[in-house]
Order: C-alpha cells, then structure tokens, then sequence
C-alpha cells in the first residue's frame, strides 16, 4: 500500500493512522512519524486528518459507525464527482483544459469537504452533554509496557515509565505547552523561549523554557523529585506564596508529599535541593536501553530489542540475520539503537503496519 498517494480521508479511515493519532500503538506512532520525516510533502495533510481522528474518538459515541459514515460519505462523493464529469462535458469543453481541471477538482474538493464537515458535525451535535474543548485533550500512557517514547506536537519529547501517564492541557502547541504528569517521565524539551513548557503534578509545577530533566510523582509516595540535567527548570509547589525554586543542571528538588489542604500544605512543604554528585545515570537509567553486544548475530539482537521495546522485528532474507556485532549501545529509541548497528555493518530498515522489517 502505497501510503504516499493517501488523501485525507484515507489517514482518517486507515486504523494504523488511527492508533497513531490516539497514542494507542506505540509501533504505530515509531511508524507514521518516521513516515511524516520522508514525506514532508504530506505533513498538512496528516495534521488536517489528525484532528478528524481526534474528534472522532473523543470518548464519545460509536467511532466504528461514524467512521462508517465518514467512509459512505466518501463513496457518495466520489459517484457524485463521477456524475458531474459526466453530464458537463459541453460546458466544461468551453473551457481551456487547465481551467476545466480546476474547475472539475474544486467541486470534487467541495463535495469531500462537506462530507467530512457533516460526518464531524453530526458527531459533535448528536453529544451535547460534552463542550468542544475536551475533543482537543490527548492522554498517554504506557501502560504495562517497560515505558513508552511520544514525541509532542511542538517537537518535546517524553519518555513515560510503566504504569505512567501524561494529559496534554486544551490547546497544546497553540495556546499553551501544558501537560499534567502521573507517574515518572523523562522530558527533553523543545526550545521556545515564547511558550514556557509547564509539568503539572499533584504537589508541583516544573517550568521549563528547553531543557533535559526526570519528574518522578507517584500517586501515594513520600516525595515528588526533579532532576534536572540540562538547561534550567523552575518549580513551585501547589498553592505556594513564597518564589519558585530553581534548579541548575545535575541538581535534584525534593518536595515531601503532605496530605493536606493545599494552602496548608503550601505553607509547610518541605522542599530541598540536593546535589546529584554523579548520580546522573542511576536518576534516569529506567529510559536508556544499555544493549550490551558481544559478537552477536543481528536475530539474537533483535530479540533484545523486540522484548526490550515491545516491537515485533522481521527479517527479509537470511543472509543479513548472521551480520555480527559487538559493543555496547546506550540509546532512547529503537530506531536510534538500529542506526548505530548500521555504523558497523550496514542493512537497511523500515517501519511498517505495526512491525520493523530489516533487510540487506
């Protein structure tokens, strides 16, 4: 399938483009971003298609059947395109070829735009009880897996741990960066000195401009922790009236979790500041794969990386399966991991409905 020639309603309609925009299927966000990396051509279109996924599996109604409207609706526009076409060839003759073209595309545009419009509109009005605003917060989680990589719409990117999750505010990467936090998280944000990127947590809130640090805010645990290693963070307690405190890199802020009412608990947070003297690695070794190889075929490597991330890994042919390599890997990401073994010996590699397909 040819994914490069898909038009809007064909991202809004496949289930893989789906699970990517939800957040769902890790494999399918590795996939249709690195897919959005090689086809920059296509990026509007996505965005446009990501936002009818999103309204569409808003927590509301039946998503199979809208989806199923949505997809009659497209039928239905294209015999109609069909039949226009046909019962206009006089007056579109008239017509210099170039402008007949335009003049034939812009009502098909039309007709598919006010499909779409109409599948969304019945889908927000037929569930009144709900503002419009909510249809725009999107939820991560990692779930049971070991932690799970999502890139941000403004370009950060989060690592959450086992059991975690992250609620983008309303609005994210247009009216604010905000995000609330249950569990643990690397972040390494994105530079924007215009839009400070703000981490909500149940005792605190860490600000950021661009920076690497781990939030660690367990439900139910002693204390909230960041550790900052790079740039600078600012963070202030709930209901605080005394300055944030900041933070510089390699320093750790401890705020103790006091079951209270927030203006009590404001008011006698214990929070202090300790040096990390070294302890970078041991604060945020739950996010790097350490892959420690010793004149290892490429299959045995892949199995790491499949229990490791949670993606399952194929090989086209035999031959690049016996490739063997050695040292040792530090990496985030899985697609990071494969392109530091093509360095020693090169094969190649793509992503594709759900899966990693390496090939000579």
């Amino acid at each position: 399938m040819d994914f490069s020639q898909y038009s809007i309603e064909d991202f809004v309609c496949d289930e893989s483009f789906q699970s990517y925009c939800t957040g769902a299927n890790p494999a399918q966000v590795l996939f249709w971003e690195a897919f959005a990396a090689e086809h920059p051509a296509r990026q509007a279109d996505m965005d446009t298609a990501k936002q009818l996924v999103q309204i569409l599996t808003a927590h509301q109604g039946n998503r199979l059947e809208q989806l199923q409207q949505l997809r009659q609706g497209m039928a239905q526009s294209a015999r109609l395109q069909t039949l226009l076409a046909a019962r206009l060839p006089d007056q579109a003759s008239a017509l210099p070829a170039r402008r007949r073209y335009r003049a034939v595309t812009a009502v098909a545009a039309a007709i598919i735009v006010l499909v779409v419009s109409v599948a969304t509109f019945k889908y927000v009005t037929t569930q009144p009880s709900q503002p419009i605003a909510h249809f725009s917060v999107l939820t991560f989680a990692a779930g049971s897996a070991p932690r799970k990589t999502v890139v941000l719409p403004d370009g950060s990117v989060i690592t959450l741990r086992s059991q975690s999750k992250a609620v983008l505010d309303t609005g994210f990467n247009q009216s604010n960066r905000t995000l609330t936090l249950e569990g643990e998280a690397f972040f390494d944000v994105k530079q924007d000195a215009a839009h400070p990127f703000i981490v909500h947590t149940q005792q605190a809130a860490i600000t950021v401009l661009g920076t690497q640090f781990n939030v660690r805010a367990w439900p139910g645990k002693g204390a909230t922790e960041t550790a900052l290693f790079r740039g600078q963070v600012s963070v202030l307690a709930n209901g605080a009236t005394t300055p944030p405190v900041l933070l510089a890199p390699h320093e750790k802020l401890v705020v103790e979790n006091i079951p209270a009412s927030p203006a009590k608990r404001a008011a006698n947070q214990p929070m202090k500041v300790l040096p990390l003297n070294g302890r970078t690695a041991q604060e945020n070794a739950w996010v790097h794969s350490r892959l420690e190889i010793e004149n290892e075929p490429l299959k045995a490597i892949a199995a790491k990386l499949e229990k490791w991330y949670g993606i399952p890994i194929v090989f086209e042919g035999d031959e690049v399966q016996q490739y063997r390599y050695s040292g040792t890997f530090d990496s985030e990401s899985i697609v990071e991991a494969l392109k530091a073994l093509q360095l020693s010996y090169a094969f190649s590699f793509k992503m594709e409905h759900g899966k990693i397909i390496i090939r000579k």
